[in-house]
């Protein structure tokens, strides 16, 4: 049994480790979790036997753990790749907490070491450092305390005073080669990733690049969960292309009055952000009211605002469609490179034969990309005219902004004023709950035409949308298990983003859960039970009972149980079961008459080994229990 002095000191030592990693990860609240479950052990004096299968075990669900959370916050980056650093972490964790429940000193002082090393992950600060030293010389003090070396003579402190030397020592040389290493896999990296034109921000940039060469990044970050599905969200108007490059004119980026007056009729979008999307703030064109912050409205009626990660707010939403304005004055909406400009007309005379209005002629260029086009996330657009041209004269494949740019040079030899939207797509929808979650993947862009007929914006989108699923792994519908997996998995992602941004508002939320109050109330009703049971199975054996065949003394303590249970009276261990008897009989005459019939049957079944008594003692004994 280990002592409560080196209990104490080993939990000490597993949470000062679990701190810095919290603080140093900014994973605060796993680790209070984990520290709160070393401290309520330590506190009641819980030991368990150490076993290292099960140690192994509880590692891999820290890991698993670990891994889960890497999903909402990746470890800061480092020589080691932050989803695998995330798993080794939180197995460390679990391990060094088990190993000091199970009095493991070595063990756990080595785990919690090992964990404050990993934490720091490279980064040589003097804080870090220190931090190490400290762990590594409590460590090797309390294996000396628990194992009593300093009787094992001068070479056994010797030997200690190495290893208290070399600990630090390892420490600091490894954080330092570890940042050298660092610095020269980022180059390294920045020098892979500028070779291959990755566009950044899709759904959020002012301005995008349309180069003859490009490969689509896909990442499956969250970033924003709609209680209701809507079918874009716009998030970036740009209206200028100077050859090379959409972008925004100030023009645009200028400040609208306000968003229009609600119609009546509007519905609620609760929106969730899971990540901070810069100063964006992506909706759906019939947006009126925002409930939960005041956001600036720019030229196109796009969103700004302060808001990041946690933020809840709620979008009212008329028709999905943009008010009606005045034709367009801005000359950039009408511009067209003079080296691009008469072969696009040339296609666009050539596809919209036939269409008469601007609908009609917007609607034929959209299903003729659509037809006859495919979708790629690598765009291969080199030849001896312009990226442009070479789509259309070879109908080469590209992704959305490609064709969403092209498109909008060819209304533009219309005469009809158009821009490229950048937003976002949702297409993960739960069949359950009927949640739709954003990811980065979802970012896309599309074609906003002013049409004369209408008086207002219209979207049209010209990409292959059958061949951008396939090529994105969209569009297939989860099982059922699926479907409950991904709410669980949503549910446990939404509360952690509340409760990293505002921890108030999360427990406020989880008390007005029906079901956290429901589990609330079944675990209370539960551990009332236990300590009911727990105080029942405390009343104490008589000394009549004591010393005596294992049969009798089971009846026997059945009987008191009974008795405690039934009548709240408990047997002091100096009274005979006469006295007991007496006493009951004064607060409960009832229960004291058919305890003296049980007592009689079981002093003849004790004394008289009459086969008939144990009979007549069960009878009487379930009496009593009932």
């Amino acid at each position: 049994m280990m002592a409560t002095s080196t209990r104490w000191a080993t939990a000490a030592l597993v949470l000062a480790s679990l701190a810095t990693h919290g603080a140093w990860h900014d994973r605060r609240f796993f680790s209070a979790a984990v520290g709160l479950v070393l401290l309520a052990c330590a506190v009641l004096r819980v030991t368990v036997k150490h076993r290292g299968v099960v140690m192994l075990i509880v590692g891999a669900l820290g890991g698993v753990v670990g891994g889960v959370l890497g999903t909402f916050q990746e470890p800061p980056p480092g020589p080691i790749p932050p989803g695998l650093l995330g798993v080794l972490t939180a197995a460390l964790a679990a391990m060094a907490t088990w190993c000091a429940v199970s009095g493991q000193v070595m063990y756990a002082g080595t785990y919690a070491w090992l964990l404050a090393l990993l934490s720091l992950n490279g980064e040589p600060t003097l804080e870090g450092e220190g931090a190490l030293v400290l762990l590594g010389a409590a460590t090797m003090g309390l294996v000396v305390v628990q194992a009593r070396l300093h009787r094992a003579g001068g070479r056994a402190a010797l030997a200690l005073g190495l290893m208290l030397a070399a600990a630090p020592l390892a420490a600091v040389g490894f954080t330092q080669a570890a940042f050298a290493a660092e610095g020269n896999l980022t180059n390294a990296l920045y020098r892979v990733i500028r070779g291959l034109h990755l566009p950044g921000g899709l759904g959020l940039s002012h301005s995008i690049r349309l180069a003859a060469t490009s490969t689509l990044g896909i990442s499956d970050r969250p970033l924003l969960e709609l209680d209701v599905v809507t079918p874009r969200l716009r998030s970036q108007v740009m209206d200028t292309f100077d050859g090379e490059t959409w972008h925004t004119s100030a023009p645009m980026r200028r400040n609208l009055p306000g968003l229009p007056p609600p119609a009546g009729g509007e519905s609620n979008i609760g929106v969730m952000l899971l990540e901070d999307l810069q100063d964006a703030l992506p909706a759906p064109a019939g947006i009126r009211r925002v409930e939960g912050v005041n956001p600036r409205v720019v030229g196109g009626y796009v969103m700004r605002t302060t808001l990041g990660r946690g933020a809840r707010l709620g979008l009212w939403v008329g028709q999905d469609q943009l008010p009606e304005e005045p034709k367009p004055t801005l000359p950039s909406l009408l511009a067209v490179p003079e080296t691009l400009a008469s072969e696009l007309e040339a296609f666009t005379r050539g596809v919209a034969t036939g269409a008469v209005g601007g609908r009609a002629q917007a609607q034929a260029l959209e299903a003729w990309f659509q037809e006859e086009f495919t979708y790629s996330l690598e765009v291969d657009l080199r030849g001896p005219a312009h990226p442009l041209l070479m789509l259309l004269r070879e109908k080469r494949p590209a992704y959305c902004i490609y064709y969403a740019g092209v498109m909008a040079l060819m209304l533009r030899t219309l005469d009809i004023p158009t821009r490229v939207v950048g937003g976002f797509v949702p297409e993960e929808v739960n069949p359950l709950t009927q949640r739709a979650l954003v990811r980065e993947r979802d970012a896309h862009a599309w074609v906003e035409a002013w049409l004369e007929e209408e008086q207002r914006w219209v979207p049209f989108d010209p990409t292959p949308w059958r061949a951008r699923q396939d090529a994105l792994g969209l569009g297939a519908t989860p099982g059922v298990f699926g479907a409950l997996v991904g709410a669980v998995v949503g549910y446990v992602r939404r509360a952690w983003v509340t409760l990293r941004e505002d921890p108030v508002l999360a427990l406020q939320l989880l008390a007005e859960n029906p079901l956290v109050l429901l589990a609330f109330a079944v675990a209370l009703a539960w551990l009332g039970r236990r300590l009911w049971r727990a105080r029942a199975k405390g009343a104490p054996v008589a000394l009549a009972a004591q010393n005596l065949p294992r049969e009798l003394a089971r009846l026997h303590s059945r009987y008191l149980k009974a008795l405690h249970t039934k009548a709240g009276l408990r047997m002091l261990p100096s009274e005979t079961d006469d006295e007991f008897l007496t006493r009951l009989g004064q607060r409960a005459p009832d229960h004291a008459v058919l305890a003296a019939a049980f007592v009689d049957a079981w002093r003849r079944l004790r004394f008289g080994g009459e086969p008939a008594a144990r009979a007549d003692v069960e009878a009487r004994l379930r009496t009593l229990e009932r």
